[in-house]
This record gives structure tokens, C-alpha cells and sequence, in this order.
């Protein structure tokens, strides 16, 4: 089944932008499509467009029956096997347990309240069941985030093995293992190749720094054009003043100069008109040949030196809650200039030693063993959670005493605009959300910079850009993140916590 789109204009009430304007495309249900393109760019609209949630212009054909992930589960205290047969009612037993073995989800998931099941079981419960039934085409929308390293690999094989949906991903290692269609959302068009992500940024970055010579010749072109126009319009003006009167010390006095000169300055102007229209369809012109280039303006990020070497160990530290051990022994040193990895599967642990490391909501949480940190040792954190986040960016700005200015600044820099900059935090997507924890980070000269999967809804564009700073930034970091593609370039160290059973 082809879907066919035509002509398909789209745009929010009250927003004088478009996100989409005039597009065709089509689409074979039979690609492993992956759709990619910068937070706020209408990747999840399109998915609501296709599924007839909001009202556009243009025609699209051919749309097969949607199922979407993430699905909402009316009761949570279901169990697993029920929510399945919710959405694939006429599955075999057989069929699931297959699915299953692929996902390596054990078997007694089926038999679990939903509500107990960890995000990355309730992930792959869920994609089991958009794949149950072929009538069905699926709509998947990040179903990376609750997945470790591991379950992310898992479940991008898994979907190599199915045969047609459309993927939203920020993931490069997972798009490139799952997809074999990318369609990309430009500033301008969008684009689809039969081609991996891989492949497609290889050809996009080549194009992009051809685009941006030729944007910098037209935006000179442009420049100069203005200048014309304006010189004619100065130009017309002294014609014009010269229509109504003259200075008769500096002009020859004749009865018929008055109309002589209203004569000439309406040929001027009339000359004036037409190369201002002639300019003007030149300036027309060349801005729209301005392309597609993404600007990717450079963060940067200025640490603390600290007065010791070695900032944190541990020596067989255990973590227990409610005074229940969690893992097993950890062993680690965290000296100045690391950029340290902490690995593990989904619950091992992780984020629960870097909240011990930075003294933040250890409630009903200790350790056995030794821990060492720094006196007087300061630190910047990103949390894996942005639901504490209220008012606007200014107020969040305001609330960890950093420069407000430098902080407007790097967000405009990570695609904010002026409006969003206003905007309750509540309104902003997650991607935007995360957007704002990382800046407030970078605004904080600290000796140690803590991340907890600080990627999660976070676009492309901006991962790059990211990682290109931490690359050449001497600092000290102690990170949790589940994109191998960011984690084999940043770090320089790493560990991995094993939980318990």
C-alpha cells in the first residue's frame, strides 16, 4: 500500500508559521522508515495528521489502519497478557511467547499487574502488540527512552525483523540498525531516501557545507541588492524635491524650470519605481534559493579546577534501599579531566549511586562500604526527570542562580525562540524541557558535571552539537546515557554497576 500525500499545508492556530506547506510525498508501507528532523519541526504532528487527530490541507490517500506507540493502557493494574490482547485480540499464544523470546522479555511478564512492570518491559510489551496483527500499520514514537544499551540494541533487531512502519528516533545507532528509509524535515522541505540514517547525515553534511557557502554568497548578493534599492530610492528623492522648488542662487532662474523639473522628476521616478520592482523580484529570488542549512552554532562549557586529583572513589560500595542491597560491589575512581561512563542494565543501580554521589533525594537510601568525595567538591546535575520544571526558562534561570543572559543565549543556540523563551516550561516539549536542564548545567562553573541520561527526547542537531563541546572541554563528568553513539565518543572511562536479581 502506497500512502499518497498531496499538497498537504499545516499550521497551529495562532502561530503565523507553517510546518508544513505545500508537501507531497509518498510513502511505501512496506519501508522501515525512519523519521528524523529538529525538536518542534512537526515529527509527532505528522504522526497525528495520518492518523486524522487534527485538521490540515492537501489530500492523502491510501492510509492503512494506525496502531501508535506509545498507547495509553486505561487500566494500569491489568496484567501483562491482557493488555496484549487488548490491541491483538485474535494473537496466538504461541505467537506472543515468540515475540517475546525476540524481545528476550521473560515469560512471566504476562502475568504481572502493567503498573509494576519497569518502563523498559511496559516499552516492549507494548511493541509486541503493534506487531501482533498485520492488518495493522505502526506509528512508533521514541521507544528508546526507557531502554538500557542493551534492550535498545534488542528491540532495534527486533524491528529489523518486521516489515513496514515509521519510526521517531533521536537514537543514530538505533535508527541505523532498525530503519532502511530515512525521511528527514528540513527547514525548508522534506525529504525522503531509500537509504540509513548513517548514510543519509554522510550526504546531508556534504550538502550542508555546500549550502552554507552558497547561503553566505546570497546573503551578500541580498545585502548588496538593498543597498541598490536604497540608493535609488535616495536617488527619486532629490528628484522629487527639486519638483517643488530650487535654490535660485545655485540654479538657473527661468519662468518654465518648474515645469521642467516636475517633467524629469516624474521620469525619475517612474525609473526609480521600475528598478525598485526590478531589485525587489532579484532580493525574492535569491532568498528562496536560501536552503536547507541547519545552523549548529558551538556551545561552550567552562569547569572548576578543584584542589584534588582524585574527586571520588569507592571502595566495595554496595547500594541498598530500604536497606535492601541493590548491587553488587562497586569499585571506581573519578580523577579530574575523566569523562566517566556508568553502565548497567535498566534498575541496576545507576542513577541511584548518582544520587548518592550528590547528596540529592536519597530518601530510604544507603551503602555499605567506602565512599570518598572531595571536600568542598562542586557539581552541576542534569536529572533524568524535568517534571519539577514550572514557570518559565527565566524563572528556572532565576532559581539556580545563573547569568540570565548566557543562559537565553545557549538556548537560542539549542533552536529556541523568542516566544519560547516566555513560554510556561509546562507547554515545551520534553526535548525542550531537557534543553533547558542542559543549559542551566552549562551555565555553572562546577567541578564535576553530572548527567543523567541528559539525551532523552533531545534531537540530533543538538546531540552533535553536544558532543562536539564536551570533546574539546577539559572538564570532570560522571554520566549515565544509553545512546552508544554519544557514550563511545565521549567517554574516556567506564564502569558497570551489576544489580541484583
Amino acid at each position: 500500500m502506497m500512502i499518497d500525500i498531496k499538497n498537504l499545508t499545516f499550521g497551529y492556530d495562532g502561530s503565523d508559521v507553517l510546518l508544513f506547506d505545500d508537501v507531497n510525498l509518498i510513502i511505501d508501507t512496506t519501508w522501515k522508515l525512519g523519521l528524523i528532523g529538529r525538536n518542534g519541526r512537526g515529527k509527532s504532528t505528522f504522526f497525528k495528521i495520518l492518523r486524522g487527530e487534527v485538521d490540515y490541507g492537501g489530500h492523502i490517500s491510501g492510509l492503512p489502519q494506525f496502531i501508535s506507540f506509545p498507547f495509553d493502557v486505561e487500566d494500569e493494574y491489568e496484567l501483562g497478557g491482557d493488555v496484549i490482547r487488548t490491541i491483538a485480540p485474535n494473537a496466538e499464544d504461541w505467537e506472543i511467547r515468540r515475540e517475546m523470546n525476540y524481545l528476550e522479555l521473560p515469560e512471566e511478564t504476562l502475568y504481572k499487574p502493567y503498573c509494576i512492570l519497569s518502563g523498559g518491559e511496559k516499552t516492549k510489551l507494548q511493541l509486541i502488540s503493534l506487531f501482533l496483527d498485520d492488518y495493522y500499520f505502526p506509528l512508533i514514537d521514541e521507544p528508546t527512552n526507557h531502554l538500557d544499551e542493551h534492550g535498545r540494541e534488542v528491540t532495534a533487531n527486533y524491528l529489523k525483523r518486521k516489515n513496514g512502519f515509521i519510526l521517531i528516533s533521536h537514537d543514530r545507532n538505533f535508527l541505523d540498525l532498525a530503519t532502511d528509509h530515512t525521511m528527514a524535515i528540513n527547514k525548508t522541505n522534506i525529504e525522503i531516501c531509500p537509504v540509513s540514517f548513517s548514510t543519509w547525515w554522510e550526504q546531508n553534511e556534504i550538502k550542508e557545507k555546500y549550502e552554507a557557502v552558497q547561503n553566505e554568497r546570497l546573503k551578500k548578493d541580498i545585502a548588496r541588492l538593498r543597498e541598490s534599492e536604497k540608493q535609488v530610492e535616495r536617488w527619486s528623492n532629490i528628484s522629487e524635491s527639486k519638483k517643488i522648488g530650487f535654490d535660485p542662487t545655485k540654479t538657473e532662474k527661468q519662468t518654465s524650470r518648474r515645469a521642467w523639473e516636475g517633467a524629469k522628476a516624474k521620469k525619475t521616478m517612474g525609473l526609480a519605481k521600475n528598478l525598485e520592482r526590478r531589485y525587489e523580484n532579484k532580493i525574492e529570488e535569491k532568498t528562496s534559493l536560501l536552503k536547507n542549512h541547519e545552523n549548529r552554532e558551538a556551545l561552550k562549557i567552562t569547569g572548576k579546577p578543584h584542589h584534588s586529583d582524585l574527586l571520588i572513589k569507592t571502595t566495595n560500595l554496595v547500594l541498598k534501599y530500604d536497606n535492601m542491597p541493590i548491587c553488587e560491589p562497586i569499585n571506581l575512581e573519578i580523577r579530574q579531566g575523566d569523562k566517566f561512563s556508568i553502565k548497567g542494565t535498566n534498575g541496576c543501580g545507576k542513577s541511584t549511586f548518582l544520587k548518592l554521589i550528590t547528596a540529592k533525594d536519597q530518601e530510604n537510601l544507603s551503602y555499605d562500604g567506602e565512599l570518598l568525595i572531595a571536600s568542598n567538591l562542586t557539581h552541576s546535575l542534569v536529572k533524568q526527570d524535568t517534571s519539577f520544571l514550572t514557570g518559565t526558562p527565566r524563572d528556572y534561570a532565576f532559581d539556580i542562580l545563573v547569568d540570565e543572559p548566557r543562559f537565553k543565549s545557549i538556548l537560542r543556540k539549542m533552536g529556541f525562540s523568542k516566544d519560547n523563551l516566555e513560554q510556561d516550561m509546562n507547554s515545551l516539549s520534553e526535548g525542550q524541557k531537557k534543553c533547558i536542564l542542559i543549559a542551566g548545567s552549562l551555565c555553572q562553573e562546577s567541578n564535576i558535571y553530572i548527567w543523567d541520561e541528559p539525551l532523552n527526547f533531545v534531537d540530533i542537531y543538538i546531540r552533535q552539537t553536544i558532543e562536539e563541546m564536551l570533546e574539546d572541554a577539559d572538564i570532570t563528568m560522571a554520566f549515565i546515557e544509553h545512546d552508544k553513539a554519544f557514550t563511545d565518543k565521549i567517554a574516556s572511562k567506564s564502569t558497570k554497576i551489576i544489580g541484583l536479581q
